[in-house]
């Protein structure tokens, strides 16, 4: 599918869209997270600690010498469609965006779904680099659209479960 998308030749970023390094270094997010810890205390801790680690690691690996393309963004089973083993069909396009290649999958992998990474790898082996990412690319996933919100609105029982899994 990194094939076909990179046929399209698109290489720009498309509107309110980040590289998941940006994303954890927004400092709407870490006021949204501190907002939200006063809220919820144990579960706001965790975010920010995985927050804070994501961020120390796109600190060292500012710009990851990787891979980058047009992602399709939302790569899970449920976008997936098969007949019998086989994938037919991939649906659900609308967050589709350039990014790091390994973003793709960061957030289909979600801790503990190490077929994700290998079936990958069976197409194009990964780089020390690149599994170094998944991990932070992860966390970072795990806080798309939550900078700037109301934390007084937010469930993030999902985000915190999912962070913990992992």
């Amino acid at each position: 599918m990194h094939a076909a998308l990179a046929a399209t030749g698109i290489t720009g970023q498309r509107g309110g869209f980040t590289l998941p390094g940006a994303m954890v270094r927004d400092p709407a997010l870490e006021r949204t997270l501190r907002a939200y810890a006063h809220i919820h205390p144990d579960d706001g801790a965790e975010l920010l600690a995985c927050r804070a680690a994501a961020v120390a690691f796109f600190e060292a690996e500012p710009e990851p010498d990787v891979p980058h393309g047009v992602i399709h963004g939302d790569f899970t089973p449920w976008n997936l469609l098969f007949e019998g083993d086989r994938l037919t069909g991939v649906l659900d396009f609308e967050i589709t965006h350039h990014s790091i290649l390994v973003a793709d999958f960061a957030l289909s992998w979600r801790g503990y779904q190490h077929a994700v990474i290998s079936g990958y790898e069976e197409v194009r082996p990964l780089s020390e680099l690149e599994r170094s990412l998944i991990l932070p690319t992860f966390q970072a996933w795990c806080f798309l659209g939550i900078a700037g919100e109301d934390a007084r609105t937010l469930d993030l029982s999902w985000n915190v479960a999912h962070l913990r899994r992992a």
